[in-house]
Order: structure tokens, then C-alpha cells, then sequence
């Protein structure tokens, strides 16, 4: 059932509005022009839904080469790097299954490494990425603060 309801989406197609993207909006000022960026370069991401159409999940992946704003920089060349990654928990192992997304889509795409950037606060998401292999290998700075 989880992957039946996870639909690989062009952001102009998904609800911005929905409820899901409060939380994000609320701690990232710039989130609803990053959406709409998004959309405009007819970009993509996986949505979850559920089996009233709400949101319940949401992960954007971007390749990215020579990546220079990580303290150390990272190594290789291409990397894939997790930019939005947010469910609802309901004990259905989705973070589990959101993170096999990651990985599948990183072999296909022949990356040299995988990497995300999580706020310290985020304390559940860091475990479960550990959990998988990620550790931290340095810091990034945004307008966002520091990701460490």
C-alpha cells in the first residue's frame, strides 16, 4: 500500500498549500519561494499520500557535483544529496522505506556518495539516518543557520 500511494510528482502538480508543509514553512521563511522555484524549473520530487489525497510525505533528491560549501568539503565528484526529506511516522517503517528510495536512487544514478544536511534539533532523523550508514562528516553554513 505505501508504494502505491508514493508518486513521483513535478512540483507544479502537488498542493503547496497542504497542511504537511506548515511545519516547514514555519521554520524556513524562504520554503513557499523554494516550492515555487522548484516548480518553475520543472523539477520533481516523491510525494506520499494518503487515501484521502492529504500529504503525508515528502522527499526531494538533487544530484549535485563538486559540492563546496560543506566544511570539509565532501569527496568525489557526484553526489546525491537529500534536500527535503519529512513524513508523518505511523509506525509503518516509512522513514525505513523513504531512505531505500534514497539508496536505490543513488545506485542508479552512480553517485560517489549520499549526503544531507539536519539541524541538531532533528534528533529523531539524525538516529534513523546513522541507523543507514550517514555520519557527520562536516558543517554547511545557510541563512538558516548552521547544519552540523
Amino acid at each position: 500500500m505505501f508504494m502505491d500511494s508514493l508518486r513521483y510528482e513535478k512540483f507544479s502538480y502537488f498542493n503547496h498549500n497542504d497542511a504537511f508543509f506548515d511545519s516547514l514553512k514555519e521554520s524556513y521563511i524562504e520554503f513557499p519561494d523554494w516550492l515555487n522555484k522548484k516548480a518553475r524549473n520543472n523539477e520533481s520530487a516523491y510525494v506520499l499520500y494518503d487515501t484521502t489525497g492529504k500529504i503525508e510525505g515528502f522527499l526531494y533528491l538533487k544530484l549535485e557535483n563538486n559540492v563546496s560549501d560543506v566544511d570539509p568539503p565532501l569527496p568525489g565528484n557526484t553526489h546525491l544529496k537529500i534536500g527535503t526529506f519529512k513524513f508523518e511516522s505511523k509506525g509503518t517503517l516509512r522513514g525505513q522505506r523513504f531512505i531505500k528510495k534514497v539508496f536505490d536512487t543513488a545506485i542508479v544514478m552512480e553517485v560517489d556518495n549520499i549526503y544531507v544536511t539536519v539541524f541538531e534539533k532533528h534528533d529523531y532523523l539524525i538516529r534513523l539516518f546513522e541507523k543507514y550508514g550517514f555520519y557527520k562528516h562536516g558543517e554547511k553554513r545557510t541563512d538558516n543557520g548552521i547544519y552540523p
